[in-house]
């Protein structure tokens, strides 16, 4: 579950991604007192397969000016990922699969 469900809200909106970033940037500063340079900052998403709307998004990400660095790991993405009712960002998207080797 993503702690701030601020974040997931942010993400279902219908604004551009510039939007979205900057609204981030204000909730991050709000909840947590941290000043983010998103340009020069790894965002990372964990859990992220609470959200469909923040995978689609990784599309925009991916075609913004601004060099964003996006990591997003779930321990049920893999599911998720057959499951999904939105669009995923074909071509846009590294995956790799981790996994333990039975620890």
């Amino acid at each position: 579950m993503f702690e701030s469900e601020n974040i997931v809200e942010l993400f279902e909106r219908k604004i551009s991604i510039i939007e979205k970033i900057k609204l981030l940037k204000v909730i991050l500063k709000s909840e947590r007192n941290i000043d983010i340079d998103f340009e020069n900052t790894v965002i990372f998403f964990d859990e992220v397969q609470e959200s469909e709307e923040i995978i689609s998004s990784l599309k925009y990400f991916n075609e913004s000016e601004v060099p964003y660095k996006i990591i997003c790991a779930g321990s049920l993405l893999g599911v998720k990922l057959k499951r999904m009712t939105k669009a995923f960002p074909v071509g846009k998207v590294d995956i790799i699969n981790m996994r333990t080797n039975g620890l």
